[in-house]
């Protein structure tokens, strides 16, 4: 199973250290809109780094998505990667906006993941 994270910040340590110890998953890359802080990110979790979302997501075709970005960008996030048939896993919380939820739902309905 392929993943990716976007998000480099503090939680997404958690994460990489799950990503990268002893389970059933290929962690082939990481986005953060600041570059260094993916490539420190990516060096230290043994993956490739990316500027975008959407340029990881077009070049990796990864079947799960980590998203560990600032709250206020889960929801957009989430169905962005639900489109392209992208599984997720996002932090909490899922957005922080109620009319999301319906967007989110309606994505997921959509989707084949």
């Amino acid at each position: 199973m392929k993943t990716c994270l976007v998000g480099c910040g503090g939680i997404a340590a958690v994460h990489g250290s799950v990503l990268t110890s002893d389970i059933d998953t290929e962690f082939v890359a990481a986005a953060d809109i600041k570059p260094k802080k993916a490539q420190t990110y990516a060096e230290n979790f043994h993956t490739k780094p990316y500027p975008s979302l959407e340029s990881m997501l077009e070049a990796e075709k990864p079947d799960v998505l980590h998203i560990c970005t600032p709250h206020y960008l889960h929801a957009d996030m989430t169905i962005y990667a639900l489109e392209r048939n992208v599984n997720v896993l996002c932090e909490k919380p899922l957005c922080i906006r109620k009319e999301d939820v319906a967007r989110i739902i309606d994505a997921e309905n959509k989707s084949e993941a």
